[in-house]
């Protein structure tokens, strides 16, 4: 094959700076778009085929084609195709549902090639993909709002959306109570477009950078296509895309107040704080997630310049084949996994120095982690809701890394609490005896619940009255919102009464039994293997105040019926005690289970 570089070193040198975007029409009636922050040359042959080469300096062949009919440099900052007008979205076996019933959803996606900055702060282009579900397309539904999605731990090159890697907006969008929203992703920084540099794993500024000029684009792309996306936007991510939407947050907080509003950002299975993760890791010798150790170092050490040689890092059969298992992108992270060997402890995989965490080395390493540390450099906006939800028993990401930034988020305006909406700090530490992937499922129930619900609860203006006064009142009142359940048309008079049949004691209801309730919660407590202080940390972090919450219920339980009141006072007439009776047996049988326990 002859080479003839029509486009080699001179038109490529004028746009490399400003990482135009390359657009090529073909014969056969295609199109395809590049960055120029992708390519190192465009070859043609004397037939008029084309080859496009990689930046790489060795020619790496990057795709091949037909023959051409037009080469142009397009000005227009954001370029798309339609991929498909119907793809079926599944949820994935990720979802752990049997295959058959697994449902789909028909979706148009759109890969979008958008402006954005590199790791120094460099122009370069960064790719992306849009999902309108067919219903909001063909204008039977109308778009609630925008999804921004941050995916999660990726190892292999095709691992992203614009390579047609669909899981997790699936997961989102064929859930069985279907959402009407659109879905943004960005591929982030080291796939797509930017596959041949290292990816910035867990570079939350990077991460974080690429996600918003990514909606920005697709808001863009969206308003001169004529497509309606409604008025909510949501910010989502589990795993390192849970730490990356809290990323995300922080640099809207920081620097995009004015241009950006999440009506709520979802984080689960996040590491908040990486360097206690790391502690974590090597203290215990434990993870079953080898991968995430060198992904972790490497994304540093690259996209940070920290200079670090691996063969000083990582034991030599690990440190050998960085090139081939990492940065080559040519393995998922679970083959990654096997590669490494799932046998292999934390002790197996680092060298002695960064197993002490008082050496120079490791000392180092750390300091690095803690500049991405979630907690530093964050000046939180307040007004912006947050979910933080992580499984207890995480096999990948230990639990104390994320619990790690609560007080910092509660020193900065937010209240934990684990009611949905009642503040703008939503928690969730409760799910137990799932490990880190299956809790994906809890945090995707979870989200596309309120997801759906959001519309009805803040934008219906017969209902937006009744959900504001129940979620937003300055105290919980259990009087309050049983009345507020049953405007809404919800009949809960049978689940109280089976909560008074649990705790209310002897045949004439005349006191209750705290010893016997003590009891009762203790063994349901110790049958999901929960003792008395995790209890009081699930507490803790949940921003629960049980003694207070006991003591409405039993106010409620037995006031007296007045005229007009509620009937559901009715069956608790002959069980009225003084409440500073029950106060004063709560408060002992508090105190003792503290001490015993």
């Amino acid at each position: 094959m002859k080479k003839i570089l029509l486009l080699l070193t001179v038109l490529l040198a004028t746009v490399v700076a400003e990482a135009k975007v390359i657009k090529i029409a073909f014969e056969d009636g295609t199109t395809k778009y590049y960055s120029s922050s992708q390519l190192s040359a465009i070859e043609f042959d004397d037939e008029g085929y084309v080859t496009i080469y990689t930046w790489d300096g060795q020619e790496e062949v990057l795709d091949t084609h037909a023959r051409y009919e037009e080469v142009t440099i397009d000005d227009n900052p954001v370029i798309y195709e339609v991929v498909d007008a119907t793809v079926g979205l599944t949820l994935s076996e990720g979802a752990f549902i049997p295959e058959e019933y697994l449902p789909t959803r028909d979706v148009t996606v759109m890969n979008i090639l958008y402006p954005s900055t590199d790791p120094d702060g460099n122009p370069v282009t960064l790719s992306g993909s849009i999902f309108i579900p067919k219903n909001i397309m063909d204008g039977d539904a109308e778009s609630h709002g925008i999804l921004l999605h941050n995916h999660f731990t990726s190892a292999y090159k095709n691992q992203c959306s614009t390579h047609g890697y669909y899981q997790f907006e699936g997961m989102l969008l064929a859930m069985p109570v279907f959402i009407d929203y659109i879905v943004v992703t960005s591929d982030f920084y080291g796939f797509g477009t930017t596959e041949r540099f290292p990816q910035a794993f867990l570079c939350g500024t990077t991460n974080a950078k690429a996600s918003l000029d990514c909606l920005r684009a697709a808001k863009q792309l969206l308003d001169d296509e004529g497509i309606a996306y409604g008025d909510l936007l949501f910010n989502i991510g589990y795993s390192s895309g849970g730490f990356d939407a809290l990323a995300v947050q922080k640099l809207r907080d920081n620097e995009y107040r004015d241009e950006f509003f999440f009506d709520k950002t979802f984080a689960g299975g996040l590491p908040g704080d990486i360097k206690m993760a790391y502690q974590e890791y090597v203290t215990t010798f434990h993870t079953i997630y080898n991968v995430v150790m060198p992904l972790m170092v490497v994304a540093f050490n690259e996209t940070l310049h920290l200079n670090l040689s691996y063969s000083d890092v990582f034991q030599s059969f690990l440190a050998d084949n960085i090139d081939d298992w990492i940065l080559s992108k040519n393995y998922s992270t679970q083959e990654i996994n096997d590669l490494i060997g799932r046998e292999k402890t934390v002790d197996d995989i680092f060298q002695p120095p960064y197993l002490d965490l008082s050496t120079e080395e490791s000392l180092a390493l750390q300091d690095c982690l803690e500049s991405q540390n979630l907690a530093n450099g964050w000046t939180p906006d307040p007004t912006q809701k947050l979910y933080i939800m992580h499984a207890r028993d995480d096999d990948y990401v230990p639990i104390q890394s994320v619990r790690a930034i609560l007080p910092f988020l509660e020193n900065n305006g937010y209240q934990p609490s684990i009611i949905p909406g009642r503040t703008n700090l939503q928690t969730n530490f409760l799910v137990r005896r799932q490990g880190h992937l299956t809790a994906t499922l809890f945090y995707l129930v979870q989200t596309v619940a309120a997801l759906k619900a959001w519309p009805t609860m803040y934008e219906n203006h017969e209902m937006k009255p009744i959900f504001q006064q129940l979620l937003q009142s300055e105290e919980f009142n259990i009087a309050e919102t049983i009345a507020l359940l049953e405007n809404m048309g919800i009949d809960v008079r049978g689940i109280v009464n089976r909560i008074i049949a649990q705790i209310i004691a002897g045949q004439d209801g005349q006191t209750i039994d705290l010893s016997a309730l003590t009891q009762q919660l203790m063994a349901a407590l110790a049958l999901i293997g929960i003792d008395w202080q995790e209890f009081n940390e699930m507490l803790a972090d949940s921003g629960i105040n049980l003694q207070a919450l006991v003591l409405q219920l039993i106010d409620y339980l037995t006031t007296p019926t007045d005229a007009g009141a509620s009937p559901m006072h009715a069956p608790q007439q002959s069980m009225v005690l003084p409440s500073d009776t029950y106060e004063q047996q709560l408060t002992q049988w508090l105190n003792a289970v503290t001490v015993t326990k």
